[in-house]
């Protein structure tokens, strides 16, 4: 027989009650918490976490009865939900961060379940795979913290570290045929350098590429779009060039035929050499043209490479640079506007911009060479100054010791008288 309406009711109250009641936000679940008698280290952990700054206590999750210290507290009359399986933690989450009216009041976003089911991880899931990652294989279960929290599993430097943790899982990978070597691949990349080691916020993380709940390969024709977001200039520069058409043919992947992806490397000008020769044969026209781009780039680099050796030189006798300085950074400016030109593939623009590196690396030089000029003439005044001192402090001695003698009696005069 279905209990009366009445005692639904009660227990739907009881449940209001309770949540009203629950601890302050930020405060820890109370000790006098049947919850926390059995899982004192788990309560330990979800103190700290953004959920229990909300407010929310273990029946906000699970449900059930904390006052009481019997069985019954996990009882289905209490209310008890118990911990969710897998296939129930997306919309297990969901109930809370998909309802607009309760998540508007905090700032939250709410179509992550919704981008989650579109994305690789969710539509595998949708298929049963147990295997696929959820909400809490990102985020953790009870000590889920702020993104912003530098201890936050997805912390921005942290992100490639918790999708190590299953796309460097070999049995894993595995199953579905993926590569295991990805996050040592991104860790060696430039980009990954410029976020694990250089703590640059600005560098790619695989989310950056790949999107977060809505996790997705990109497609070959989304490619530059997806590198683009960082490096538009370039990406607008290479559908100029004589590579669009072979692009749009699918003879080659924007970006990723001549820079890959995971384990891309710092650009410098041999990539012209290396990259081109695997299509381009010697001799031809492309070949030429990538090999005068090389001559071009790697000139001024050097140029450049040494104009900043002879002011690093300077400041490290103890030399004021900042006019030098000055100069040395309007070469930069122009050598990494090169990196960007090149990707037209056209010499003759490329050399408009070595040129530009090689002058005012020039006048880098012809500065530090006058510099050093000028200290050379002090060094001869100050030492023709310091003779010369010494020749007229000499003199006076002398003129001094000649007086003193004058002035001293000898023994023979008038000593007999």
């Amino acid at each position: 027989m279905a209990p009366p309406r009445s005692a639904h009711a009660l227990v739907a109250f009881m449940s209001f009650l309770l949540l009203i009641l629950s601890p302050s936000p930020g405060a820890p679940v109370s000790d006098q918490s049947s919850c926390v008698q059995c899982h004192s280290k788990i309560a330990h952990e979800y103190a700290d976490s953004a959920h229990a700054d909300m407010g929310m206590t273990c029946v906000s999750c699970h449900g059930g009865d904390p006052m009481n210290m019997e069985a019954t507290a996990m009882s289905h009359g209490a209310g008890f939900r118990g911990a969710p399986s897998r296939e129930r933690i997306p919309p297990f989450c969901g109930d809370c961060h998909a309802n607009r009216p309760l998540m508007k009041q905090y700032g939250l976003p709410t179509h992550q379940l919704e981008d989650y089911k579109s994305s690789e991880h969710g539509r595998a899931w949708a298929r049963g795979d147990t295997h696929a990652a959820v909400c809490t294989d990102c985020h953790g279960s009870h000590a889920i913290l702020p993104a912003d929290d530098t201890r936050s599993s997805v912390y921005e430097t942290n992100v490639p570290a918790t999708c190590g943790r299953c796309h460097g899982d070999e049995e894993l990978t595995a199953r579905y045929g993926l590569p295991a070597d990805v996050f040592e691949k991104y860790r060696e990349s430039v980009h990954g350098v410029a976020l694990l080691v250089g703590e640059n916020k600005a560098a790619p993380s695989c989310a950056s590429c790949h999107g977060s709940h809505g996790a997705l390969p990109p497609a070959a024709v989304e490619i530059g779009n997806v590198c683009g977001q960082c490096h538009r200039s370039i990406v607008e520069r290479l559908r100029e060039s004589a590579h669009a058409a072979a692009v749009r043919d699918g003879a080659l992947t924007e970006c990723i035929s001549c820079h890959g992806h995971h384990v891309i490397r710092p650009a410098d000008p041999s990539m012209l050499q290396e990259l081109c020769a695997k299509c381009h044969p010697p001799g031809s026209r492309a070949a030429q043209e990538s090999g005068r781009m090389y001559e071009l780039i790697s000139g001024a680099q050097r140029d450049f490479d040494e104009a900043e050796a002879a002011v690093h030189r300077l400041r490290e006798a103890g030399y004021t640079v900042a006019e030098l300085q000055s100069h040395l950074e309007e070469a930069h400016t122009k050598l990494v506007q090169t990196a960007d030109i090149q990707h037209l593939l056209v010499a003759e623009r490329v050399e408009r911009y070595t040129i530009a590196v090689t002058e005012a690396a020039g006048e880098v030089e012809i500065q530090v060479a006058r510099m050093h000029a000028e200290l050379r003439t002090r060094k001869v005044l100050l030492g023709v100054f310091w003779l010369v001192l010494v020749v007229m402090v000499g003199m006076l001695l002398t003129k001094r010791a000649r007086a003193s003698s004058e002035l001293t009696p000898s023994p023979t005069d008038g000593g007999g008288r």
